[in-house]
């Protein structure tokens, strides 16, 4: 009788430990997922307003990966803020110290016209990047911003293609990055046109 309550005891534990291991096992993989949809139930779309009656802080939020900052900061900000008067978001200088950084992506989008997407395989491969990515696509699913605006710098590799990031090449038209084109003309006068607000 002892050994089989000792037996059954054991089993017990070492099958709640398997379970506990599987569950682990489980948020781990899943995770950036469960963070999204926890973060969307607790931010489910609010009464807004339209969009010709908001009132944006910036024109574009930047969403790209710390890997491509030199040509964020080096190339983007310069001909979008000054040569073009462009209000952007750059979470380097814009996002609030000591916020969640979550928090800090949700208002800074909400408080954008339009999203500007930043994608190479670094982007692809980083779980902020794909939050980003996700949010913009609800917010103009809830018409909340204006639309996203995807930069290609370069080809992706198809082991870093998410499901969320085909669907974004497929409906989106995309402007590629050449870094050999004279001078990237055709580039910037695409993105600059893209970018400016559509509603006035």
């Amino acid at each position: 009788m002892i050994q089989t309550g000792v037996f059954i005891s054991v089993t017990t534990v070492t099958c709640f430990f398997i379970f506990v291991i599987f569950i682990i096992s489980v948020i781990y993989k899943y995770i950036w997922h469960i963070k999204y949809h926890i973060y969307m139930w607790r931010y489910r779309p609010r009464q807004l307003l339209d969009i010709a009656e908001k009132h944006f802080v910036y024109d574009v939020f930047v969403a790209y990966c710390v890997e491509d900052s030199d040509w964020v900061l080096d190339s983007l900000l310069p001909i979008m803020e000054k040569d073009e008067n462009i209000k952007l978001c750059i979470h380097e200088r814009d996002f609030q110290g000591g916020k969640m950084i979550v928090d800090n992506i949700v208002q800074h989008m909400e408080n954008s016209r339009k999203v500007l997407v930043v994608v190479s395989n670094d982007f692809a491969r980083s779980k902020w990047c794909q939050f980003e990515m996700s949010l913009a696509q609800k917010l103009v699913i809830d018409m909340s911003i204006e639309s996203i605006v995807v930069v290609l710098l370069e080809d992706i590799a198809t082991v870093n293609m998410s499901k969320s990031l085909v669907a974004l090449l497929k409906t989106t038209t995309y402007i590629a990055w050449n870094d050999e084109e004279e001078g990237g003309i055709e580039f910037w006068e695409r993105l600059k046109k893209s970018v400016k607000r559509e509603i006035d």
